[in-house]
Formats: C-alpha cells, sequence, structure tokens
C-alpha cells in the first residue's frame, strides 16, 4: 500500500533530494551508450558531468587533467580494453572507483578482471545498478581536488 500524506498546514512538504554531482570519466567508443549510462546516474539521483575517451591516449590526457569520483570503461573498444584501461588508471595514480559497464560478461571478463583488481561490473541492460553501485563503492568523494 502506497500512502500519501499532506504536510501540516504551515509546513512544506519534504524537497525532493538535490542531486548528487558526480564526476564520471567514460572509456567508451558509442556515444550513445554513453547518452544511456548518464541518464541511468541522472536516474539514479546524480547530476553526471562526464567525458568520454575512447583510446589510451585519451583516457591518460583527461587522467592528467581532471579528478574524477569514478572511471566506468567497457570491455572492449577497437584497438583497447578495460584491462588496460584499469591498467593506466592504477599507472596514473588513480585512486578511484572503476567498473566495467559492458554488453556481456563472460569468465574470460570475470576472470581477466578479478586478476587485475577490478571487483565490479555491470551489464549494460541492468544500468539501474549502477547509481547504487557507485554509491556503495563512494564514488562521490573524489580522490583529489
Amino acid at each position: 500500500m502506497n500512502a500519501h500524506f499532506d504536510p501540516p498546514p504551515g509546513r512544506k512538504a519534504a524537497d525532493p533530494p538535490q542531486p548528487r554531482r558526480l564526476d564520471v570519466l567514460l572509456v567508451e567508443d558509442s556515444e550513445n551508450d554513453a547518452l544511456l549510462i548518464a541518464d541511468a546516474l541522472r536516474r539514479g539521483g546524480y547530476a553526471p558531468r562526464w567525458t568520454r575517451v575512447e583510446s589510451a591516449a585519451e583516457l591518460r590526457a583527461a587522467l592528467a587533467a581532471s579528478a574524477w569520483h569514478a572511471i566506468l570503461s567497457d570491455w572492449r573498444l577497437p584497438g583497447f580494453s578495460a584491462l588496460e584501461a584499469f591498467a593506466i588508471c592504477r599507472e596514473s595514480g588513480a585512486d578511484v572507483p572503476f567498473l566495467i559497464v559492458s554488453g556481456s560478461i563472460d569468465g574470460e571478463l570475470v576472470a581477466a578482471a578479478r586478476k587485475m583488481g577490478i571487483r565490479e561490473w555491470v551489464l549494460k541492460d541492468q544500468l539501474e545498478r549502477l547509481a547504487g553501485l557507485l554509491a556503495e563503492l563512494g564514488a562521490e568523494t573524489p580522490s583529489r581536488d
């Protein structure tokens, strides 16, 4: 049963929570998928500001230019992978949640990701899980200013 209660006279209903800012670095070759990820974050209560990169060089430049709350990477991009992206992030000293956001996850991905230290991933058809997972991982707290 869903109940709705009006506030007593003279009191306002509680304002809805303000979206939490989230600076996200997307390692993603599809603009459409990036837009879907940003939309899922909005629906999850975030106000995402994001940059999309598609190569190791772009990733290195983005890591050097800004602090990020989270890094989300597709599993496979043309000439690049999430495992390479993770290695570059660790090499740079970025200590922020790194998640794989992929269309499919198989045994190869799970084994390789765990071996490297990646513990979290989300399927692209389950993006509703993304905001909650990022909150659990403390993605709202930047590692540096």
